[in-house]
């Protein structure tokens, strides 16, 4: 018989969430296993003892948790998906008829208990695992794998010189001053006539921004030979192509002007330095006027970006309003190309025209290889840009997958059950070596970890961190990138056919001719002692085809000075226990990247700024050590193979004492 279900709104309802979620549900293990009660007295003292009460701390920690281990990223979506799971609700302790949590109280109480409460979920479950035996604690594997930043490319802006480096010195001595000196005093500035102002103003329209600034603020007069080191430090941008400009005068030439009452100083004296900014002017404070096209001085025109190997010239929006992509038939900067040179004064570099096409790009080409910057390299990096979306995050330029801004997230892995014993985030452009060592020694203080070995990948290869591993009693098994140790080259003699005699410092080659000490060599990050060969023995020698090609220099050695250590790791990977650490990295932290971006959301950053971001990264760490941690536990048996609740305190039992 076909069977037909109505649904009718019942008055009242007898309804109980213990009875309707099962027994072997995955919250229920997680509640009897992982305790967050402490969450309220680790973070009381944030909080007043009046006013309208907070969501519960130990409530937050729980649904923080649920978002990592279900990768919602999104805390409207959160909120929708726990109020519509009755699991979820139990979990939480809010029954069938009670309104969860507003999600904008999670971005305020992040913000204010975020950094604690996530660090202590993250230190517990590695406890938990070490409690469970799951830890060994004598070889660490560890890695950094790049994470997208919340932030676009089109957020970039110039970085800007807002202090003068003499002030800048000055503030450092006045905040930091020795008791008995005296801080320095400035200079006063004597106040121009009244005609001589006036007579300058007419001639030039454009406002003088030193005089205007010492006449406006005489307690902070402007020092003398400030003006002309300021045309030099006024924007850590000096590259051909900037779009926008701000006239600068030099002290010399201004005084000219100030002197020469007919004459205009700007028409003389002016100088044009790529600088950009907002509509108020860095230096007088003032607020600058328009140009022609109506885009304030100092204010970027947006760029769009062009594909790279297109041949395509770059696509500009004029001015304010434009949609991209009308910026063809106007300059750099918003001028309007149609007017005569003399009405749109001297362009320069910056404002080269859109239809040049090739021969703009070649001449940047050219510029750009004289200055030693690599074909097709973007016209932008970390030490000119930065994103004003998220300050934080860094430019970074993956092979096969352009550039972007991102952020680094690092993982120190135990290879018996793959548990993630250490955990941080840092800006995308920070080297890998320099931190190490000190995840070396918080996780055996913290955890009482007797790390012994330690694998990496070859990114973090530095002869200094060999040096630095091996003095707290940590072997390293750590490849390194290959280094330039001669100026040799294919089928000519090595290193090693070279001798070195420690007492004269000299190495003798196969011809018996010295090479003697020459110079320090450095090529950042690579440091090297270089040893040269007198020209005219090498000249006379029969040897000499078989060892440079040099034609009118001797042969030469440069060796690095981390050169012992190098050859010590080599002979270390050489060796045939060398390559199980290598397996423990592999299937270490790249399996527990891979795993978290593809189920915790780890490939892209939720929050913006390193302190959030670091909050992520902990918590997608924590979220996997707990996974691992409940399969430990509960062992899956026949069927559905799950344990009950009443099982649950028997088996924590065995594995976890602190919880007894």
């Amino acid at each position: 018989m076909l069977g037909e279900k109505e649904f009718v709104a019942k008055l009242f309802y007898g309804f109980s969430l213990e009875k309707v979620v099962p027994e072997d549900d995955f919250y229920r293990k997680l509640e009897a296993c992982v305790d967050l009660s402490w969450a309220r007295p680790k973070v009381a003292h944030y909080f007043s003892d009046v006013g309208r009460p907070s969501i519960d701390p130990e409530v937050f920690a729980k649904i923080e948790l649920i978002a990592y281990l279900e990768r919602i990223c999104f805390e409207r979506e959160l909120m929708r998906h726990i109020s519509d799971r009755l699991s979820l609700r139990r979990y939480i302790g809010y029954d069938i008829d009670e309104e969860v949590p507003d999600h904008s109280t999670l971005s305020k109480l992040r913000d204010r208990i975020g950094k604690e409460v996530m660090t202590e979920i993250f230190e517990r479950s590695v406890r938990l695992c070490q409690e469970a035996g799951m830890v060994g604690g004598l070889h660490t594997s560890g890695d950094r794998s790049l994470m997208k930043a919340n932030a676009s490319m089109d957020s970039l802006v110039p970085r800007e010189v807002t202090e003068l480096p003499s002030r800048f010195v000055d503030r450092l001595f006045q905040e930091n001053a020795v008791e008995g000196s005296q801080p320095k005093q400035d200079k006063p500035v004597e106040k121009p006539e009244p005609e001589a102002e006036n007579q300058v103003q007419e001639a030039e329209p454009k406002h003088d921004v030193f005089v205007e600034k010492a006449q406006a603020k005489q307690d902070k007069p402007v020092e003398e030979g400030e003006r002309e080191q300021l045309s030099n430090v006024v924007s850590l941008v000096n590259r051909p192509g900037y779009p926008t400009r701000l006239e600068v005068f030099c002290e010399k030439k201004a005084a000219a002007g100030l002197a020469s009452a007919g004459q205009s100083a700007s028409a003389e004296f002016s100088e044009h330095v790529p600088v950009v900014g907002a509509p108020q002017d860095e230096i007088s404070g003032k607020r600058q006027e328009p140009d022609e096209s109506g885009t304030p001085i100092g204010r970027m025109p947006k760029i769009r970006r062009t594909v790279a190997g297109k041949g395509e010239a770059e696509d500009l929006a004029g001015g304010p309003g434009e949609p991209a992509g009308t910026g063809a038939g106007k300059e750099v900067g918003g001028t309007d190309k149609s007017k005569a040179p003399e009405e749109r004064g001297a362009i320069g570099s910056s404002e080269e025209s859109v239809e040049q096409g090739t021969q703009s790009q070649s001449a940047e080409q050219e510029t750009d290889q004289a200055k030693g910057k690599k074909k097709g390299e973007p016209p932008w990096n970390n030490a000119t840009h930065y994103s004003r979306t998220d300050p934080d995050a860094t430019i970074v330029t993956r092979p096969g997958k352009g550039t972007e801004l991102a952020y680094g997230a690092e993982y120190f892995v135990d290879p018996r059950k793959g548990v993630i014993t250490h955990a941080d985030a840092f800006t995308g452009a920070e080297a890998e070596h320099p931190m190490v060592v000190k995840a070396v020694l918080e996780q055996r203080e913290e955890f009482g970890l007797k790390i012994a070995s330690l694998a990496w990948d070859k990114g973090a290869g530095r002869g200094r961190l060999y040096q630095d591993l091996e003095g707290i009693g940590v072997v390293p098994y750590i490849p390194h990138q290959a280094h330039a140790n001669s100026t040799s080259g294919p089928g000519l003699y090595e290193l090693k056919d070279f001798v070195y005699h420690e007492v004269k410092n000299v190495f003798v080659c196969p011809g018996g001719h010295e090479l003697k000490y020459w110079k320090l060599h450095v090529e950042w990050p690579s440091v090297s002692h270089v040893w040269k060969a007198d020209r005219k023995a090498c000249e006379e020698c029969s040897l000499k085809p078989k060892c440079t090609k040099a034609k009118k220099d001797g042969r030469s050695l440069q060796v690095n000075i981390y050169q012992k250590e190098y050859d010590k790791m080599d002979a270390r990977l050489r060796a045939p226990g060398a390559r199980l650490p290598a397996i423990a990295r592999q299937v270490g932290p790249e399996q527990r990247f891979g795993e978290g971006k593809l189920w915790q959301g780890l490939e892209r950053a939720k929050y913006r700024g390193l302190d959030k971001v670091r909050g992520q990264v902990l918590l997608t760490a924590a979220a996997q050590n707990i996974k691992k941690y409940l399969k430990e536990v509960f062992r899956r048996g026949s069927g559905a193979g799950a344990a009950s609740s009443a099982q649950t305190r028997g088996v924590l039992f065995v594995f976890a004492p602190s919880l007894r």
